[in-house]
């Protein structure tokens, strides 16, 4: 059966057009089972598919046929070799911009699955994939976009594909499907782009064009795909020593270390190794350790994943340079386990673990630890090792090690075997007296109660433990809390269930039983790998239940292990569901520090996960906190100020936390001395001002002095913060004046000249947000902004450069200031800009300069300073905003008629001309006005002309933008002066809309003064176009036909604007002429239209309509209309006007109709 059907495809060619659909349609459903796809291609059937997918006149059975061939492709690996060899590429290339969104989808998905296969790299690439692509990339479907990034994904694998796909401007779109909202989408794109950044030379490109940000959102995404790919991409771009710090600037570090919490191993894969390359740059140790990356660095040298392990190795050895870190790798259990990898089989982990102890041991209390792991006969194995590096790093382990003669161990010679074999024996007394003495020795520093748990000591120490006695199980507690403080006893109290009995005594009715019990769990939470073991045992209810202890040692113990547990996303959602919230915000105002301060920790700990935040702030932990920050308790601070940073980042809180006061608080905090206060204050704030709303909280309640005050502060992050709240209070209109007022200005602008280029960034940002008010424009200035400005134009950050270019757009609307930038310098550094890659660079530029050369003095020094070239270049780029302000700019110098020639010689006429027939009325209007300032002398009429604008102008008088039709008209007007172009006009569409435009001002235009204005002027320009036309002869029958004499006829009857009558008047006056142009005129009431003009208080006015019956009574049969309509007075009254023209005409007129009087 499955054959016959396969071989439905062998009678395409020769089957109607109705059986090769239903063919097709039953092939693309039997095809979806891979043995049945497979017999397809045995069949002989690839060849008819990709030809009717291509070829066939039905839709229907081109889809089927694509839906087959995608089925094929995805079968076998071997099928997608075979598509490729029967030619599919030439078909299915077009497709994939095909019209039908079922056939380009589908196509999309076949191309996307032979690019799987590595044999097909090249060809799909060769076949000229990738314009498609990368077209594709930009296509209103999301579904083609993850396809078309798929398949980038797959071809960039491919080394010789990467600089190819750059080349082909896949790198833009790329990057803007990284903001994409769907996930699919995104995995895609960020794949791509991970694959596209193991090239070198495109690392930096990557950077440039603004990837790292939108990557390092991406890892915030809950989307396992998405996280692995973007954490990939930027473990790629890190191995760049450059683009470390640039991705730690743009908040990479916290959300990878977040990510090494995942249970996915790829994932933590891609974030230890980002972290690892980004823990070599000394800027970014301090950042990493400070966001909680320690813990889960120890905690995954015992990952399954070797790999993991090693790399993990790598960023405690790049990270235990610093002396703080190193105590908190020894205090995280780091060094046990770093032990434990010197046995491991694979190389390169031993040799990492290695590098790490080495940095460990050289200070005296690491190597004893060191020692008591037993790590001495790894070491010493390791100097057998072939690894060179390995041997090394062993060797200075050693080294440290023998340099510490504190080191050197001593054994209670047998004295801990019977210390523990007493235990067995049943006497109370005895008990009490073992137990008080293993006390005190496991309490010695540097002594060796650490091997009693080795002495077979532990089962009779769980058996005291459970005694009914309350001494001595006070006393095995005791001594069971001090076993616990060494991580090597961990596990042997865990076999021998010490554990559980632990969690039993949480609930013991004696309270120094619960207080060691509490402190023994606390100290055993220290290990990582033994808070799920506490978990499991229970231990969360009994905890959450003494933190309302009146025991303030039991109370304070159980808060210390909590505080430990509060690490680990299970410990957090144990609390939370054992209600342990309400009391642990309770105990946020509690009398004693340290209790305070743990509770404090846990709500930090807390916090860090985002699903938590809200539960914390509903249970009433905010009014808490800022009772805290108004207390003395600086290290409960510190934890409370960690919490609030953490909270203020999720934009759901924002508005809560300004509600509940957090603000004032953290005011005084920026003026504390101590960073530790200062950081986490300005970030939170920084965060707090992304909202509208609390930006004029921030105001109101008084935070500007304090923040403009850290603008001035030594420290740098400090600058940035406060340089970003700046930059964003500064959004709201209403904060612009009272931040210059404050002021700001002066360290913003000292800012500008700070050597770290973020800050720079931040400042002139925020300087770019001032500058949009009016009076802060002129401050600015003043206080002397520009020459930083000006200098900020050549930075190497194109994010700078716009900016700048921004700041000087704005100041440059008020006309000193513009006078000020080109006398410091501003124009060639911003001409320079205009030949950036950067779009946005280039639009900010070119639209400054359209601002400077409004100023006269200023288009000369455009043009010497070589502004020409690049702005003529700019009317062809392919942003609209760059093309209207460059034809602006354009625009503007040529109102100089000195540089007219070089406009045009430079070429500008045909890009002007095009911009005729953009889109954007915008683009249009200032390459209009543009042409209407070129066409002023003789010879530039011609060039215009001959380049082609005519038709384009014509069909502008057709536009319902009135200021567009009027300089349109403007410009024909002015071209129409020449007699060739006279001809040229009436070849155009231009006649119609001209004549039309004389229409009188209907009803609509009432009222509206600006509106009846703007008709006025059109019809003016369009009347002063028409007045030129008729001077030619050829052209009067043609514009009498196109009824001007009518409609003229009715415009001079319906207005009263002296310039619409002497164009309009002029216009009947040249086709009077004409003898039946004349006729009609008179036919059409002319001559008393003419003869009430004769009244008119404009002598222009009065010239036309003088000339018009001057002419008109050369004929005979139009004498006896001209003097019933009363003009015989009126001419005789103008024989004494001052004007010698009206007297010219008015004479001629009287001597004509002579012969009418008797």
């Amino acid at each position: 059966m499955v054959r016959e059907f396969a071989c439905l495809s062998l009678y395409f060619p020769r089957a109607g057009k109705k059986i090769v659909e239903h063919s097709s349609a039953t092939l693309r459903n039997l095809s979806s089972v891979a043995h049945v796809a497979d017999r397809i291609v045995a069949e002989g059937g690839l060849a008819q598919l990709i030809f009717l997918m291509g070829g066939s006149l039905h839709a229907q059975t081109k889809v089927h046929c694509a839906v087959t061939l995608r089925n094929i492709t995805a079968a076998a690996a071997e099928n997608e070799i075979k598509v490729v060899q029967e030619g599919i590429l030439r078909t299915l290339l077009p497709l994939v911009e095909a019209d039908d969104k079922s056939l380009q989808e589908q196509a999309s998905v076949i191309l996307r699955n032979i690019s799987v296969n590595s044999a097909n790299d090249e060809k799909i690439v060769v076949e000229g994939a990738l314009p498609y692509l990368i077209a594709n990339l930009k296509s209103s479907s999301r579904f083609v976009q993850e396809q078309a990034a798929g398949t980038l994904r797959n071809l960039s694998v491919n080394p010789a594909n990467k600089q190819k796909t750059v080349g082909e401007g896949g790198l833009l779109p790329l990057i803007a499907l990284l903001r994409s909202s769907e996930r699919g989408v995104q995995e895609q794109a960020a794949g791509a782009i991970r694959n596209l950044a193991t090239d070198d030379s495109i690392k930096a490109r990557l950077a440039q064009e603004g990837a790292v940000l939108p990557l390092v959102n991406l890892l915030r995404v809950k989307d396992a795909g998405v996280q692995e790919q973007a954490a990939g991409a930027l473990r790629n771009l890190a191995v760049s020593s450059r683009l470390r710090d640039i991705i730690a600037e743009e908040g990479g570090i916290t959300p990878l270390v977040e990510l090494l919490k995942t249970d996915q191993p790829r994932i933590v894969r891609h974030a230890a190794g980002a972290l690892a390359n980004l823990s070599m740059n000394v800027n970014n140790k301090s950042r990493i350790v400070q966001d909680g990356a320690l813990p889960r660095f120890i905690a995954l040298l015992r990952s399954a994943d070797e790999h993991v392990q090693e790399l993990a190795a790598v960023a405690l050895r790049n990270l235990s340079v610093s002396a703080d870190t190193e105590v908190k790798v020894v205090q995280e259990g780091g060094i046990p386990r770093l032990v434990e990898m010197l046995g491991s089989p694979d190389e390169s982990t031993r040799e990492q673990a290695a590098s790490a102890l080495r940095n460990f041991s050289s200070a005296p209390e690491n190597a004893v630890r060191i020692l008591r792991e037993r790590a001495l006969p790894k070491l010493v194995a390791a100097l057998r090792s072939r690894g060179e590096k390995l041997r090394e790093a062993a060797t200075v382990v050693l080294r440290n090690l023998a340099a510490h003669a504190e080191v050197e161990l001593t054994v209670l010679g047998g004295a801990l075997a019977p210390l523990a074999s007493l235990l067995r024996i049943q006497d109370d007394n005895v008990h009490s007296k073992v137990l008080a003495t293993l006390t005190q020795l496991t309490e010695v520093p540097d002594g060796d109660g650490y091997r009693f748990l080795h002495e077979r000591g532990v089962s009779s120490l769980v058996e005291l433990m459970l005694a009914e006695n309350e001494v001595q199980i006070e006393r095995s507690a005791a001594a069971a809390r001090a076993v616990c403080d060494v991580d090597a006893n961990h596990s042997m109290l865990l076999s021998e269930g010490a554990l559980s009995v632990l969690v039993s005594l949480l609930r013991s009715p004696a309270v120094s039983v619960q207080e060691h019990a509490a402190s023994a769990l606390q100290r055993l939470a220290e290990s990582e790998n033994m808070r799920s073991h506490i978990l499991e045992a229970d231990a969360m209810p009994g905890l959450v239940s003494l933190m309302r202890s009146p025991s303030g040692a039991a109370q304070e113990a159980a808060v210390a292990a909590l505080f430990t547990l509060s690490f680990d996303r299970a410990g957090v959602d144990k609390m939370v569901e054992f209600a342990g919230m309400s009391g642990l915000v309770a105990l946020v105002g509690a009398a004693s520090e340290a209790v305070q301060t743990m509770a404090c920790g846990i709500l930090r700990n807390l916090v860090s996960f985002d699903t938590v935040q809200v539960e914390v702030v509903e249970a009433g932990a905010l009014a808490a906190m800022v009772g805290v920050l108004t207390g003395a308790n600086r290290a409960a601070q510190e934890h409370v100020l960690a919490a609030i940073r953490q909270l203020s980042a999720n934009g759901d809180l924002k508005a809560r936390l300004v509600q509940e006061g957090v603000l004032r608080p953290m005011f005084s905090m920026l003026a504390a001395s101590e960073r530790e206060l200062q950081e986490p204050s300005a970030v939170s704030i920084r965060n707090l001002s992304g909202l509208a709303k609390n930006r004029d909280r921030i105001v109101q309640d008084g935070g500007l002095p304090y923040i403009i005050a850290l603008l001035r502060n030594a420290d740098r992050f400090l600058q940035e913060q406060a340089a970003v709240c700046i930059r964003n209070i500064s959004v709201n209109e209403e904060c612009e004046v009272r931040v210059v007022e404050e002021g700001a200005l002066a360290p913003l602008v000292s800012l500008l000249r700070s050597p770290d280029m973020k800050i720079q960034e931040v400042s002139v940002g925020a300087l770019r947000n001032l500058t949009l008010n009016p009076a802060n424009k002129v401050a600015v200035v003043q206080e002397g902004a520009l020459p930083a400005l000006i200098t900020l134009l050549s930075s190497t950050d194109e994010k700078i450069q716009e900016q700048a270019a921004v700041v000087i757009r704005n100041v440059t609307t008020n006309p000193q200031n513009e006078v000020q930038v080109v006398a410091d310098g501003g124009l060639r550094p911003l001409i320079t800009l205009l030949r950036s890659p950067n779009d946005k660079v280039v639009r900010q530029a070119v639209g400054a300069l359209a601002n400077l050369t409004v100023n006269s003095k200023h288009k000369v020094k455009f043009v010497q300073a070589g502004g020409l070239p690049p702005l003529v270049t700019l009317l062809s780029h392919g942003d609209d905003k760059i093309k209207e302000h460059a034809a602006g700019a354009i625009r503007n110098v040529s109102l100089n008629p000195e540089i007219e020639s070089d406009i045009i010689k430079e070429g500008a006429l045909p890009p002007l001309i095009a911009l005729l027939e953009h889109r954007d009325p915008k683009v249009q209007l200032q390459a209009t006005v543009a042409l209407r300032n070129l066409s002023t002398s003789p010879d530039s009429k011609v060039v215009i002309a001959e380049e082609g604008a005519l038709p384009p102008l014509a069909k502008l008088l057709k536009v319902s933008d009135g200021r567009l039709v009027e300089s349109s008209a403007i410009v024909l007007r002015n071209l129409s002066v020449n007699s060739e172009n006279k001809v040229k006009i009436m070849k155009t569409e231009a006649v119609k809309p001209l004549v039309d435009l004389l229409r009188p001002v209907g009803p609509a235009a009432e009222g509206k003064e600006e509106l009846r204005e703007q008709k006025l002027k059109m019809q003016e320009q369009a009347a002063g176009v028409l007045r030129n036309l008729t001077m030619h002869n050829d052209n009067k029958v043609k514009l009498g036909n196109a009824n001007l004499v009518i409609t003229g006829i009715k415009l001079l009857t319906s207005t009263s604007d002296p310039r619409i009558l002497e164009q309009t008047s002029g216009c009947l006056r040249n086709m009077s002429t004409n003898t039946v142009i004349g006729n009609q005129i008179v036919k059409e009431n002319g001559v008393e239209a003419m003869t009430a003009l004769l009244k008119s208080d404009d002598s222009k006015v009065v010239e036309q309509a003088t000339g018009t019956l001057r002419n008109l009574s050369a004929a005979k049969e139009h004498r006896q209309r001209i003097v019933q309509t009363g003009a015989l007075p009126l001419l005789i009254d103008l024989l004494s006007s001052t004007d010698e023209k009206i007297q010219e005409q008015a004479g001629v007129a009287l001597r004509n109709l002579s012969d009418t009087v008797k």
